[in-house]
């Protein structure tokens, strides 16, 4: 459907057509009109990244059926029962629930985040590694295709359960004292201390927001795994 760039105007009947003060009116309501198709048209609703405050909300609830909603960090949590607590810190076979969750607040770009992830097709429809850690890189970042995704790892430790690590950065090896290595009995070094750099590839300012966001299941996963969310 091709995009209407002008309205049907209103015109002034014959027998009016003398009278300046109809002429106006007509004249008057055409350019209002116009006015509003141009800003319905300039405001391109499906594009929701361009969205912001409530006009986001209606975007998104009215055309991809996603409700904003503040994320959780998860829920209370028994405290007593065997291998709950740390020993001789609580009586045995004791119970408390203990609430040590956070709530965020969706914020304008979290929410667009959260759309992006439930409504872009580009990574195809099969599950795979490559398909989550793509995923991920592009909720921290908003890039549509990532170019590298070094800092998130993915590890399947059953076969229902799948850890998402995302790491504040990379580290590699630069030296060391190493046995039967060049850089053996380096000065102030002890024997198999290494010296390595990190490297950020990607911001993790919005990691704590993704983890929230996997624990309230906003975010569209293939039900059969249970995630974990680590943030090393």
């Amino acid at each position: 459907m091709s995009e209407v760039t002008v309205q049907l105007g209103s015109f002034v009947y014959r027998q009016y057509s003398d009278d300046p003060n109809i002429v106006a009116l007509s004249q008057a309501f055409n350019q209002l009109s116009q006015q509003n198709l141009d800003d319905i048209n300039g405001y391109q609703l499906p594009i929701y990244l361009n969205q912001s405050g409530a006009l986001l909300d209606w975007c998104a609830t009215s055309i991809y059926g996603i409700p904003r909603q503040n994320l959780s960090s998860g829920g209370p949590r028994p405290v007593g029962p065997l291998n709950t607590a740390a020993l001789n810190t609580e009586p045995l076979n004791g119970f408390a629930s203990v609430n040590s969750s956070q709530t965020y607040l969706t914020t304008d770009l979290i929410y667009q985040r959260i759309i992006q992830w439930n409504t872009f097709k580009g990574d195809g429809y099969q599950f795979t590694t490559r398909w989550l850690k793509r995923r991920v890189q592009r909720f921290l970042t908003g890039q549509i295709f990532p170019d590298q995704t070094y800092q998130v790892s993915v590890q399947f430790v059953s076969a229902t359960h799948c850890v998402i690590t995302i790491n504040s950065s990379v580290r590699f090896l630069t030296g060391g004292a190493f046995f039967n290595a060049n850089d053996f009995n380096q000065d102030g070094m002890s024997l198999n201390e290494a010296d390595t750099t990190a490297v950020v590839y990607t911001d993790t300012t919005l990691a704590q927001a993704f983890r929230a966001a996997v624990i309230s299941n906003v975010l569209l996963l293939p039900f059969q795994y249970q995630y974990t969310v680590n943030i090393a």
